[in-house]
């Protein structure tokens, strides 16, 4: 196993334990109708999402050339946030009445792990 990839897979945890923190510092802000118990089956969901995208860049990264894996991030980024998007809509027309602290809960978590996903692939591909 790569050295950098073990090093993501710590750093990835670390984003984890941090969204759980300000996720739960949130429920001394938010209502009690707006904090949902979501947030645990998040974390796995945004975590499982980016080591996947990691694992995939880094493997086509290996392979291909750079402009190749410029493609494919933009592309595997593309799908990704096409397939966040249907699990966000799906979510809110199946469950009208819990949707708003689901979008809470889905957009800090999407917020936290896309800009550490975005900077360690940029830094994937630069190197």
């Amino acid at each position: 196993m790569n050295k950098s990839f073990v090093t993501y897979v710590l750093q990835l945890v670390m984003v984890a334990i941090l969204y759980v923190i300000c996720y739960s510092l949130l429920k001394d802000v938010l209502a009690d109708r707006y904090y949902q118990g979501v947030w645990k089956i998040a974390v796995l969901f945004f975590f499982f999402f980016a080591f996947t995208h990691y694992g995939l860049l880094n493997k086509s990264n290996d392979k291909n050339k750079a402009a190749a894996s410029v493609r494919y991030f933009m592309a595997a980024t593309g799908i990704k946030m096409f397939m966040m998007m249907i699990i966000l809509v799906g979510y809110i027309v199946i469950n009208r009445a819990t949707a708003v602290p689901f979008v809470i809960c889905f957009f800090i978590g999407y917020l936290f792990f896309m800009i550490f996903d975005t900077t360690k692939n940029y830094k994937l591909m630069r190197s």
